[in-house]
């Protein structure tokens, strides 16, 4: 009776031991998955855009290149949404408020410039101010919608008739525009950047703010000097103002690369100086 005592106690602390020994695992197989998730998320950037291949994404040719229209046309985009027609309807938004841009634009851009005791310029701030010279066109049309990554793309236009092809091509080799200006009379060019951002659309809104700013500033600058001459200033603010009426404003190219986004925008301008 002893014996069969003892070996049920053994048989015991025998499953015991062997249930101590399973929980151990995986509680120790937990802490490693655990361990390693802490790890991927740290070593993820808060706004990466890279592929798993590291390849770039296709964009409609329109995108890339707006064709040349006698119907006026603008690209709109947005953040995509589980629900796209509503993404799509945000991008269309955008659209519309490019058309009415492309009627008639009056922008300024404020240089603060800081006067040190050596009479030597040191640049404190930008500003840029824009207002449209013109109402919303009536109907704007989606001519193409589609999807690229996190960002919803639209080409929209005031008539519904016209045509582009919906085919989607990978960025091409670097454009010369990036580093030089293209020349042609009577249109100001202007080109921006910025780095590619986990929401796309973010980006290519604030490439096309930096290309107007450049844009703006080739046009027309001038020096407003405060209460005394120029010679007089010490720890004084000099304003560096442009003020430019644009027409036929319109984004002629865009490309990126893996980091960023690039923009060139064309249009006549005429300083308001």
């Amino acid at each position: 009776m002893k014996s069969g005592f003892n070996s049920f106690q053994n048989s015991l602390a025998g499953k015991i031991s062997l249930g101590f020994c399973v929980l151990m695992c995986i509680s120790v197989v937990a802490a490693c998955a655990s361990d390693k998730k802490t790890q991927m998320l740290q070593r993820e950037p808060a706004r990466s855009v890279h592929s798993a291949s590291g390849s770039l994404p296709s964009y409609p040719a329109w995108f890339l290149k707006p064709p040349q229209s006698r119907v006026p046309i603008a690209t709109g985009y947005a953040a995509s949404s589980f629900f796209e027609d509503q993404a799509f309807e945000r991008a269309r938004l955008h659209g519309a408020e490019k058309l009415r841009a492309k009627s008639g634009l009056l922008l300024e851009y404020t240089t603060f410039w800081e006067v040190m005791a050596d009479d030597a310029l040191e640049q404190r701030g930008v500003e840029l101010f824009s207002d449209t010279l013109s109402v919303r066109p009536d109907s704007v049309y989606i001519i193409d919608a589609q999807t690229i990554g996190r960002m919803a793309v639209v080409l929209t236009a005031t008539q519904p008739e016209l045509r582009v092809s919906t085919n989607r091509v990978q960025p091409g080799m670097r454009p010369a525009w990036i580093n030089r200006m293209p020349a042609v009379d009577g249109y100001f060019y202007g080109s921006g950047s910025s780095r590619v951002y986990y929401n796309e659309h973010d980006s290519w809104q604030e490439a096309e703010q930096a290309a107007l700013k450049e844009l703006i500033s080739s046009v027309s600058l001038r020096i407003q000097r405060l209460d005394r001459s120029y010679e007089d200033l010490r720890n004084a603010v000099v304003l560096q103002t442009s003020k430019v009426r644009v027409e036929e404003y319109q984004v002629a190219e865009r490309w990126r690369d893996e980091n960023y986004c690039y923009v060139l925008i064309r249009a006549r301008a005429f300083s308001e100086n």
